[in-house]
């Protein structure tokens, strides 16, 4: 999770970054460019400051980890310090956690307050079970222009508490608004940078987006769109699927219960006839596939994206029989 300052608009990227600069350096500080991102630089000096800036050309951006070792007080004084430098520039801010104007915060503690917050949701409820969230990580700010959420039926109700009723209605929606829905992503990711394809360089840049991209408001939870953006994400590459095996569609089992019937009330692609491991009954659950690519994004699991299942090995997935050695 990171606390984060929105300036809108587009910038003189040198401006913003001499303004910081300037800034940092009167409290012992740097600016470095990241090696990696475009017009991204990071913000540190002889202690940590873990002080992220994104220059786009949407909006500009200083966001900060809460990091269960961060004072709260200290880095939101740091992040208002240099918002406050960005103002004198004609450049306005916006406190995203907090909703506000920084004209507006007149005193530091409802910041400090919010930020020691989110250091809290950031921790495991579980930690012998469950991983925390990753607060070294930075997420790639995202241009939300023009984007309308998924609303699924039932709301973001789980699945299996749904009713039986419910749950087909669900299935149903999703099947009838594929068209819909991957139009809403393909206007996203277009904003974002990059078109939205079915070829192998544009499922790598859909799973390497989300990666560096969702972002989490604690654990096992999304920040406001980015729930809307996995389900979308699913229902595309469900689509890339069905669309090369006819024989697949979306189905949803409502017999049993949940603790008898595998992916019980979940929609998913069934038709398999050809049973392999995570199929095993002719059936599919690309949802959750692709919530396990943002979940190992998101959380300290010793398991990072690289070694989930990618958006390529989905697409990539065949119903031949499997091959027996002799």
């Amino acid at each position: 999770m990171v606390y984060r300052i929105d300036f809108d608009g587009q910038v003189d990227e040198h401006a913003v970054v001499d303004a910081l600069t300037n800034s940092a350096r009167q409290q012992g500080a740097t600016v470095l460019p990241d090696p990696v991102r475009a017009g991204r630089y990071r913000i540190d000096g002889l202690e940590p400051w873990d002080i992220v800036v994104d220059v786009q050309d949407w909006g500009t951006f200083l966001s900060a980890p809460t990091r269960p070792d961060a004072n709260p007080a200290i880095q939101v004084q740091r992040l208002y310090q240099l918002a406050s430098e960005l103002e004198k520039s004609g450049i306005h801010g916006r406190d995203r956690e907090l909703g506000v104007s920084i004209c507006a915060v007149t005193d530091l503690s409802a910041p400090a307050e919010e930020f020691a917050k989110q250091i809290q949701q950031s921790r495991s409820p579980a930690p012998d079970l469950m991983a925390p969230a990753d607060t070294e990580r930075v997420p790639w700010p995202t241009n939300w222009d023009g984007y309308e959420p998924f609303a699924p039926i039932g709301g973001q109700t789980w699945w299996a508490d749904l009713s039986k009723e419910d749950a087909v209605r669900r299935c149903e929606d999703i099947a009838s608004r594929t068209d819909e829905r991957m139009a809403a992503l393909a206007a996203l990711t277009r904003v974002n940078g990059f078109e939205l394809g079915s070829a192998p360089k544009d499922i790598e840049n859909l799973s390497q987006w989300l990666i560096y991209s969702v972002e989490d408001a604690g654990l096992n939870t999304y920040r406001p769109g980015w729930e809307s953006v996995v389900d979308d994400i699913a229902i595309f590459l469900g689509h890339i699927l069905i669309d090369r095996i006819p024989h697949l569609h979306w189905t949803v089992n409502i017999k049993g219960t949940r603790r008898t019937t595998p992916h019980f009330q979940e929609t998913v692609l069934g038709g398999f006839k050809n049973p392999r491991p995570g199929r095993a009954d002719g059936k599919f659950d690309i949802f959750g596939a692709v919530r396990g690519v943002a979940g190992a994004a998101i959380t300290l699991n010793e398991l990072r994206p690289s070694d989930e299942v990618k958006f390529a090995a989905i697409t990539e997935i065949t119903d031949e029989p499997a091959h027996v050695s002799q």
